[in-house]
């Protein structure tokens, strides 16, 4: 499965960056981060071969950046909700997650 280099939200477009050993501003270990201030999203390189961690991290932080594109005030269990609902049920349908075209 191949992660976008960068996706495009409302008038956003937003680069999806890879870091190892990836923190939150606390310096928590995180799998993923929506950057607010940068404006992008950086993606853990420990999760390399874990195609279930990476598309459901991958669609948590696509709703963060929703989330905060247009004003939603999800918080932040509905957003790991929705994130992990979604990456299931395009992996359970085999919906391509990225075309190459």
């Amino acid at each position: 499965m191949l992660i976008p280099k960068s996706v495009k939200i409302g008038a956003e477009n937003i680069q999806v960056l890879w870091f190892p050993a990836l923190t939150d501003a606390e310096g928590t270990p995180v799998w993923g981060i929506f950057d607010t201030h940068e404006r992008v999203i950086k993606l853990d390189t420990d999760m390399y071969g874990n195609k279930g961690l990476i598309l459901d991290t991958f669609f948590h932080e696509i709703i963060h950046v929703m989330n905060s594109v247009n004003r939603l005030k999800l918080d932040d269990d509905t957003i790991y909700r929705l994130g992990f609902m979604l990456a299931a049920f395009l992996s359970d349908n085999e919906i391509p997650t990225v075309h190459d075209g």
